[in-house]
C-alpha cells in the first residue's frame, strides 16, 4: 500500500486530535478527583471537629509557643532515638491540628457572616443544618434536625452536602473554585 503525503497528514491530524481529546478528558478527571478529595476532606474535618478541637485545646503547648518549642526540641532531638521521633511526631500533629482547627473556626465564622448578611433563608437553613450537625454542642442527628426544622430527612442530607461544598470553597479558596 502506497500512502500519499495527504494520507499521512490526515492520519497525523486525526491522531493528534484524538490524543488531545484524551488528554483533556484525563485533565477533567483529575480536576474532579481533586475537588472530590477536598470535599471529602471537609466532610472528614466536620465529622471529627470536636475531636480535633479537643486536641487543639488540650495540647501541651499552643501555636504561640510553637517556634520556641521547635527550636528547643531541635537542640535536644536525636534522630537515632525512637522516643525523640515520637515526640517530634506528636508535636507536628498537635501543631497541624491547632492550625487546622483555628482555620476551620475562622472559616465557619466567615461562612456564618456571609449567609446572615447576604443570603436567602435557604442558605441560612443550610448553614444552620451543618452547624447543628457538626459544630453545636450537643450535635444533633440528621433526624433531629429534620424534626426541628420540619424537613424531610433527604432535604437535611442535601443541605449538609451543599453546606460542606460551600464551606470547602471558603476554606480552600480559589484553588477549590478553579477545580469546578
Amino acid at each position: 500500500m502506497n500512502l500519499t503525503p495527504q494520507h499521512i497528514c490526515a492520519a497525523a491530524q486525526t491522531g493528534a486530535a484524538a490524543a488531545l481529546e484524551h488528554w483533556e478528558a484525563l485533565q477533567l478527571q483529575q480536576r474532579n478527583q481533586e475537588q472530590d478529595k477536598r470535599l471529602q476532606n471537609i466532610k472528614i474535618l466536620l465529622n471529627n471537629y470536636h475531636k480535633f478541637k479537643a486536641l487543639a485545646e488540650n495540647a501541651v503547648y499552643d501555636a504561640e509557643q510553637a517556634d520556641e518549642l521547635v527550636d528547643l526540641l531541635l537542640l535536644m532531638w536525636d534522630p537515632t532515638k525512637k522516643a525523640d521521633r515520637i515526640v517530634e511526631s506528636i508535636k507536628r500533629s498537635a501543631l497541624r491540628t491547632n492550625i487546622i482547627v483555628t482555620h476551620m473556626d475562622a472559616m465557619i465564622l466567615s461562612y456564618r457572616s456571609m449567609v446572615y448578611h447576604n443570603c436567602s433563608q435557604v442558605a441560612k437553613r443550610r448553614f444552620e443544618t451543618m452547624y447543628d450537625r457538626y459544630i453545636a454542642q450537643p450535635m444533633l442527628s440528621a433526624s433531629e434536625i429534620a424534626e426541628k426544622n420540619s424537613l424531610d430527612i433527604s432535604v437535611v442530607y442535601d443541605d449538609l452536602d451543599i453546606a460542606a461544598n460551600n464551606l470547602a470553597s471558603i476554606m480552600f479558596g480559589v484553588d477549590y473554585i478553579l477545580l469546578k
